[in-house]
């Protein structure tokens, strides 16, 4: 016991002073001329200082995948995924990960069961995001084990797997996975890059030690607070009693995040003078993760007390009275539409005429219906999952749609590649979203008065999101996405040169 604490002692004070020394060698490297500094010999002393600590640690011997940043970038990507959802993700990073080899004679090979699901195609097509080749999922492992599949680079191999749903995938393919990766010869070990969406659904992190204590393996999230869920679970992990877990290496793993904001085209704007008329709650009908009730609630409260704001007339009295339009609104009736893929969304008698709901859409009829929006509502359960440990896709949709979204700043928080008043529309928290839809749409805040009044710092937030309005144009957006764009790029970047 005590020779094993000691050489996990010596292991981390291996790793700090290996981390110390390549920080002052990227600092020199960027203010000395690279004649002045040979990287193949910092390479060369950074591995030696690892050598005799981690390739004999515990029963395993390891030669890292990666442990200093390469003097050239991965080559060969395998981007596979045995979950029947995701393809806007996984294909995204498909696409970012070949523009940067393909120039210097890489490949990216996507391993997915074809035709994708939902009409991604179609999308794919018409966007050119990804003309490479395909195989199987079943294929991925037994490619895993070939040195003869690039005839421009013989005797090479896959180096990087990206898993686009680890959630899934990392159980389905784990032992064949790690079988492949011991059968390698010590200087071709590859890379796992997982592709995670929700930190809390912990059944296949209990593999993660196999993978970090070898040192390849990486994660790869779709937002930042997803990204920080990760960072504060593996450090407590690493904190643990178990054996298992502290001399996994775990509070080394590297953690990204990439934005799944695809390039569609821009929607053609309404006119400057319209009216607030439609608005979209996007996602399953499930309650834990998204507030139905209380906006139904709250929309049918707020449509009693003013119909007329609202483009309806009064309620009728009896059993199953639903608001009616009326026609002679000089602003259209406001519609809120429901999108989703299963799940009843038991939508109130009284709003019958109100809501539309869609379900089984394509990703194209999809799109096409998030851009016919006027505004997109997040409505997230306030102890729901998506502010800390899972990625909503309403964010990046209403981004990649050019919609407005009505945010709070605890939404921006988790999701910053919004936080732009160019792309959201802020609301206090002290202002229910159907409040700030009511004050949006008629341009009034006079049932507003009582919580301005209560709060000179809300009544400042109020009247700036009145005075910005929910009006945006694709410039905007445009603008909002290149900054999304140029992350990903950098993102992917540092991971082909394990940085």
């Amino acid at each position: 016991m005590a020779g094993n604490i000691l050489r996990t002692q010596k292991l981390r004070l291996a790793i700090i002073g290996a981390v110390s020394f390549v920080g002052v060698v990227s600092f020199w490297s960027l203010t000395h001329d690279e004649n002045q500094l040979s990287f193949s010999s910092i390479k060369s002393g950074v591995h030696n200082y690892f050598k005799d600590d981690v390739q004999s640690y515990g029963s395993h011997s390891i030669q890292p995948a990666y442990s200093t940043p390469r003097t050239s970038p991965r080559k060969h990507i395998a981007v596979a995924s045995h979950f029947g959802g995701h393809h806007n993700v996984y294909m995204l990073v498909a696409s970012t990960m070949r523009k940067q080899v393909a120039p210097n004679g890489g490949t990216v090979k996507v391993y997915a069961n074809t035709p994708l699901g939902l009409g991604f195609q179609t999308i794919l097509d018409e966007t050119n995001l990804y003309t490479g080749p395909y195989g199987t999922p079943k294929q991925l492992i037994e490619d895993l084990k070939r040195n003869d599949l690039f005839e421009d680079d013989p005797g090479a191999y896959i180096d990087t797997v990206y898993f686009g749903t680890c959630e899934v995938d990392m159980e389905k393919y784990h032992d064949e996975l790690l079988q492949a990766w011991e059968s390698r010869p010590a200087n071709d070990k590859f890379l796992v890059i997982c592709g995670v969406h929700n930190a809390r659904t912990v059944g296949w992190q209990k593999l993660i030690p196999e993978w970090s204590r070898r040192r390849s393996f990486r994660i790869l999230s779709i937002s930042d607070h997803v990204s920080n869920y990760f960072r504060k679970s593996l450090s407590e992990r690493s904190d643990s009693p178990d054996p298992n877990e502290y001399s996994a290496l775990m509070e080394y793993v590297k953690i990204d995040q990439y934005y799944i904001i695809a390039p569609i085209q821009d929607p053609i704007r309404k006119p400057a003078n319209s009216g607030l008329v439609t608005a979209l709650i996007q996602g399953n009908y499930e309650p834990y993760r998204r507030d139905y009730a209380n906006f139904y609630r709250d929309l049918i409260a707020s449509m009693k007390e003013d119909p007329k704001a609202w483009g309806y007339r009064p309620l009728s009295s009896g059993k199953g009275a639903a608001f009616e339009k009326d026609e002679q609104s000089p602003i259209p009736a406001f519609q809120l539409h429901l999108a989703g893929g299963h799940g009843d969304f038991q939508v109130p008698d009284e709003l019958a005429n109100v809501i539309k709901t869609h379900k089984g859409l394509d990703y194209k009829e999809f799109f096409a219906l998030a851009q016919e929006m006027d505004i997109m509502v997040p409505a997230f359960s306030k102890d729901g999952a998506y502010y800390e440990a899972q990625g909503s896709s309403t964010p990046p949709l209403a981004l990649e749609c050019n919609v407005p979204l009505l945010a709070t700043r605890r939404v921006t928080a988790s999701y910053p590649f919004i936080d732009d008043e160019r792309a959201v529309v802020i609301r206090p928290q002290g202002v229910r979203e159907v409040a700030a839809l009511k004050a949006l749409r008629t341009g009034s805040t006079e049932h507003l008065k009582k919580v301005m009044q209560a709060s000179p710092e809300m009544a400042w937030d109020i009247e700036q999101m009145m005075k910005r309005g929910w009006k945006r144009t694709n410039e905007e957006f445009s603008a909002v996405k290149r900054k999304a764009y140029e992350n990903n790029e950098r993102v992917v970047a540092r991971i082909l040169r394990d940085m």
